[in-house]
């Protein structure tokens, strides 16, 4: 439980300055698009759609360069007060993220690339500062 909530909290303040939460910095070189350990911004991405609505959240796809990625946003029309939104990744299939990204300041998490292999799952969580609760939905 610790552990969770001090990475929260490192989220929050990363989140705060748009930098992915295993990212310290942009790459040198990359494009305006592109940022550290694989993660861009979803705003460079095209035939974007939803996968799925959790609560005020909605879990995102789109590509870029050919590859297809996954993000989190806000829902329309419903209030962030107090709340902050995160996009948790497994990476080896355990189901406990291994890379995470809060959302920015427009609304979305960075993104990250999907893969075929099942390892690999994105889910969408809310925390919620003043009940504190940390809800998430189901892997994708």
């Amino acid at each position: 439980m610790f552990k969770r909530i001090l990475t929260i909290a490192l989220v929050l303040v990363l989140g705060t300055v748009g930098v992915p939460a295993t990212s310290w910095a942009a790459e040198i070189g990359a494009s305006a698009c592109e940022y550290a350990n694989g993660w861009i911004d979803p705003g460079c991405a095209t035939g974007n759609s939803t996968v799925f609505e959790y609560w005020e959240g909605e879990l995102r796809i789109g590509y870029y360069n050919g590859k297809q990625y996954g993000w989190g946003r806000w829902r329309a029309g419903y209030p962030q007060q107090f709340k902050q939104l995160y996009l948790e990744v497994d990476l080896d299939g355990d189901r406990h993220y291994d890379d995470i990204s809060a959302v920015m300041s427009n609304g979305y998490t960075w993104g990250y690339p999907t893969s075929p292999d099942r390892k690999r799952a994105f889910r969408i969580c809310l925390w919620e500062h003043i009940t504190p609760r940390y809800t998430c939905s189901g892997w994708w």
